[in-house]
């Protein structure tokens, strides 16, 4: 009887998707068919929840099958879904091992470290259906405690995050199954309600496109690090630019108005924020709040969490007035940088009222959490094989002008330099002078007074 209640509820879910997808236009990335040129590739169909901000898609465990509606996560490995015996558990999904007949339940636990609190469970391994995919003794964890300091998504999740323990890991899993080819996968958003995850490959495309590919970065002392930060896919950050129009602008003028990072960021889709440190806060305050933001918005804080709330008549009704028309912000990862139009950075609390979708957190480390606000207005693709990340949207190639402004402040520096060794060694000379000429004046007083004694004597 609950399958079929739980069945229908899926039919009118999936109805409720379409029919909002039918009325709403398509944002930021059009909606076009995907193709592959390899035939070992696994597409998942996700859908994105509005109001909460994340991406949830069906997941299948077990035999015969319980399905969960488990959120999209890139800051983990480990995927979950909640127990029959979890302790205070709220949510009316939950996995019964003794009900599936594939199903192989370990005494280890294991605990799962999220930016929203952490949890523990029960290691497991039970098939998994995915995407019309079988995947045979898939390991996860069946969660048994949610921590005092959890306000996640608590049906569950699939853990995409950067392995370290890549025995929980999904896409290699399926790759070892033979199911893809590649370990990598490329997060698509196909319109304003649906999305897709295509394993093993990247769409055909984007493949003939060419664009950015960054190195996934190691961060030193990983071991000193938050254990959020763990699993992470992780790249350098060089500068947060205020403002987006670049081409009329010199290099000093473009970073005239730049926040220069030089630090790590995170990429963590089942985030509703961007999350910056909170050292950040005066640098944002200075180039973005007071300058621009000051009149409409004012600033909260809660739970160690700033963040600006804003009016939304101001706002949207005269944005000339408050010269924010043409304002957005850019991420320059190593010498690309990738645009959030003004639209993009807030967030509708209410009909009065918007967030801006940057929050400034105490965090122990300099690292940024980038979430869905940025993520979903491009295409992400991250590759495990190699250790890279590639971000396909709206971009700007910046590195000659960003080589030049590092020329540029390396000739600022050297001038600086050579004034003050100029200024030093002016110093140096005047001192010498004055020493010679203080010689030269005692050598005088010497002779006046060598002639001033002989002239009795010669008298």
């Amino acid at each position: 009887m609950v399958k079929i209640l739980f069945f229908l509820v899926n039919i009118i879910y999936i109805t409720k998707c379409s029919l909002r997808n039918n009325k709403e236009e398509p944002k930021n990335i059009p909606s076009t068919d995907i193709y592959i040129d390899d035939k070992k590739v696994l597409i998942l169909d996700i859908q994105y929840e509005e109001k909460a901000k994340y991406y949830v898609t069906a997941l299948g465990i077990g035999t015969p099958t319980t399905y969960f509606p488990v959120q999209i996560d890139t800051a983990i490995v480990k995927s979950w879904v909640p127990s029959l015996d979890c302790e205070h558990c709220l949510s009316l999904f939950k996995y019964n091992s003794s009900n599936s007949n594939t199903s192989k339940t370990s005494l280890s636990i294991e605990k799962v470290y999220d930016m929203n609190g952490n949890i523990e469970g029960r290691v497991t391994y039970d098939n998994l259906f995915l995407a019309n995919t079988n995947l045979k003794n898939f390991k996860f964890i069946q969660v048994l405690k949610f921590f005092s300091n959890f306000s996640d998504y608590e049906d569950g999740k699939i853990g995409l995050g950067y392995c370290n323990d890549c025995s929980f890991d999904l896409v290699t899993h399926l790759r070892n199954e033979g199911i893809i080819n590649k370990k990598m996968f490329t997060i698509k958003e196909i319109n304003s309600t649906n999305g897709k995850i295509i394993f093993g490959d990247i769409p055909k495309e984007i493949k003939l496109k060419n664009f950015p590919i960054f190195n996934i970065s190691i961060i030193p002392n990983i071991n000193d690090y938050e254990e959020i930060f763990k699993e992470a896919w992780i790249i350098k950050l060089g500068f947060i630019i205020i403002g987006t129009n670049y081409t009329n602008r010199s290099i000093e003028k473009v970073f005239k108005e730049a926040i220069q990072i030089d630090s790590y960021a995170s990429f963590d889709i089942s985030s509703e924020y961007i999350d910056a440190p909170y050292s950040q806060l005066k640098n944002f305050k200075n180039y973005l709040f007071d300058e621009y933001l000051n009149k409409i918005c004012i600033e909260t804080e809660k739970n160690n969490i700033t963040t600006f709330i804003c009016n939304n008549f101001k706002f949207k009704e005269n944005p000339k007035k408050y010269k924010i028309n043409n304002l957005g912000i850019s991420f320059l990862f190593d010498g690309y940088s990738y645009d959030i139009p003004i639209k993009n950075l807030f967030t509708e609390i209410n009909s009065t009222s918007s967030e801006f979708v940057i929050r400034f957190k105490r965090f122990s480390q300099n690292t940024w959490i980038i979430g869905y606000p940025f993520m979903h207005l491009f295409t992400m693709v991250f590759d495990k094989e190699n250790d890279l990340i590639g971000i396909i949207g709206n971009s700007y190639n910046m590195t000659s002008i960003y080589k030049n402004y590092q020329y540029y402040r390396l000739l600022k520096v050297l001038i600086i330099i050579g004034i003050i060794c100029g200024i030093i060694l002016l110093l140096i000379i005047i001192l010498l002078i004055n020493k010679c000429i203080r010689k030269n004046s005692n050598n005088i007083e010497k002779l006046s007074l060598v002639e001033n004694e002989m002239k009795p004597s010669e008298q």
